[in-house]
This record gives C-alpha cells, sequence and structure tokens, in this order.
C-alpha cells in the first residue's frame, strides 16, 4: 500500500516480510512454517497478513504484529493462487478449481466464513 507507505511479500522460503517504502527495509519476518508462499497481501489498517501456500487449498490470515495465525480459510477445492483483501475488509481467495471465494473474516461474533463462491473462469 503505497499510502500506507508498506508492503508485504511472500517466498518459497516460507516466510512473509512486511517491508517500510519510506526507508526501503524489512520491518517484520514471519516463519509461519506453512511452506513456500505462493501470494500474500495485507491490509495494514486492520493490522493482518493474508497468504497462500503452494499445493494448498487453503488461506492463512495472520496477525501482523504477532505473526500469529487467526483463521484458516477452507473450502477450496484445489490450490489456492492469489489472495487480496477488499477495503471492506473482507478476504478473496482465487484457485485452480476455477473459483473465487468471498470470506468474512474479520468478524468477532460469526468467525471465517464463506459468504459467497463466484464461478465463471473455464480455465
Amino acid at each position: 500500500n503505497f499510502e500506507q507507505r508498506k508492503a508485504v511479500t511472500g517466498s518459497n522460503d516460507g516466510t512473509l516480510r512486511s517491508w517500510d517504502l519510506a526507508t526501503l527495509t524489512c520491518s517484520k519476518v514471519m516463519t509461519p512454517r506453512c511452506g513456500p508462499v505462493k501470494d500474500a497481501t495485507a491490509d495494514f489498517m486492520r493490522n493482518i497478513v493474508i497468504s497462500c501456500y503452494c499445493s494448498a487449498r487453503v488461506v492463512h490470515v495472520f496477525k501482523l504484529e504477532e505473526g500469529t495465525c487467526l483463521a484458516v480459510l477452507r473450502g477450496h477445492l484445489h490450490d489456492v493462487r492469489t489472495v487480496t483483501v477488499g477495503g471492506n475488509g473482507l478476504v478473496i481467495s482465487g484457485s485452480v478449481d476455477r473459483t473465487l471465494r468471498v470470506w468474512s473474516c474479520l468478524g468477532k461474533i460469526t468467525g471465517p466464513r464463506c459468504v459467497k463462491v463466484l464461478t465463471g473462469h473455464e480455465s
């Protein structure tokens, strides 16, 4: 997020890194031990990192400062390849199963849940 001057990345070494774009330095390293990271994104306003891993059908939501796992989002039938977060706090994941899943995972009462499965991709 260039407005907040922060970024998050994931690597094949299994680490997630938070970067300070003002100083161009790494500000946090997380090692969740979930395997090689396929994609990662962050919602710095909510202090969360969302990531997916090679050969995994789940999405992980981590608390940025502590590096603790807040939720594991399950439901895709094949590997998850991409994740993003909307301005409204919804998490969106895209999978080889040709679906997008929209997750509400930040609610304190209901907990994480899939609110919609979007289809339409053919390959």
